[in-house]
């Protein structure tokens, strides 16, 4: 999928052919800051979705491409 090459100056190049994209939809504050952390029930399902996709070949097993997009929910304001 990605192949990575390092150029004269020690930096690596990564050329993608493909990319993955998660959208988990929008979270609350609590949850966006533990995936942030990495842990969490977030990033608990994106590792169990990220097992699927490769156990039933649609992504590539050595695939390293990973955007996962969330959205923190709104506060709830109240009273205070």
């Amino acid at each position: 999928m990605a192949e990575a090459t390092k150029n004269g100056n020690g930096t690596a190049v990564v050329e993608q052919k493909s990319m993955l994209l998660l959208d988990l939809g929008t979270k609350s504050k609590k949850n966006v800051r533990r995936l942030r952390k990495g842990r969490g029930k977030l990033l608990n399902r994106i590792n169990s979705t990220i097992e699927d996709l490769k156990a039933d070949g649609e992504i590539d097993e050595n695939s390293q491409v990973v955007v996962v997009v969330v959205k923190q929910r709104d506060r709830k304001r109240g009273w205070w």
